[in-house]
């Protein structure tokens, strides 16, 4: 898997609206400049926002487990449990191409619960590229999908392989998903 990433250049006018966001908002850095920095430099003091790194891999430690970005795949909390592939396929090729595996199907992963084999209202989807991830978490984080409003996130791939579990955004770092709460919606459907 390739995981180069370039960045593409920003005129001046583009650079000042990014630096007004970022005086406006306190974020201080997009999830792509994050991405690529941490593929590039080394965490420090004085740069506390770049994951740390192997084999230019950025991830996080949650005790002994460690959890390996995974730039082109999203995690998105709070769906409706009778959503399927389909639906989600749809909803979510509105920002950006969804990669498809080698039989030629989406590449969706639905998580389901293991006593009754019904959708927990999870899912991994995975682009073609990081930008139309990062595109998708900032276009369809908040927004209302089937009636829900949804939480999308990056998806971080465990590597503790006892569980067998595939992807997971971990419970530590998951905003709390409010599903009463749609004055964020950016986009209702």
């Amino acid at each position: 898997m390739n995981r180069n990433v370039v960045q593409p250049s920003m005129d001046i006018g583009e650079q000042r609206q990014q630096q007004y966001h970022r005086q406006q908002t306190g974020i201080s850095m997009s999830f792509s400049t994050l991405l690529a920095r941490s593929l590039t430099e080394e965490p420090t003091s004085m740069n506390p926002n770049i994951l740390p790194s192997v084999d230019g891999v950025p991830f996080i430690m949650l005790g002994q487990e460690r959890f390996e970005l995974e730039p082109e795949t999203i995690f998105v909390l709070g769906m409706r449990l009778s959503v399927t592939k389909n639906d989600i396929r749809m909803f979510f090729s509105s920002v950006g191409m969804i990669a498809v595996d080698h039989a030629s199907k989406p590449r969706i992963f639905v998580y389901k619960n293991k006593q009754n084999g019904r959708s927990k209202g999870e899912a991994t989807i995975t682009y073609i590229s990081p930008f139309m991830a990062e595109m998708a978490i900032r276009c369809l984080n908040g927004s209302k999908f089937k009636g829900e409003t949804i939480t999308v996130l990056p998806a971080y791939l465990s590597t503790c392989k006892v569980r067998g579990i595939r992807y997971r955004y971990p419970r530590e770092f998951a905003p709390s998903n409010n599903r009463d709460n749609s004055s964020s919606a950016l986009i209702n459907f």
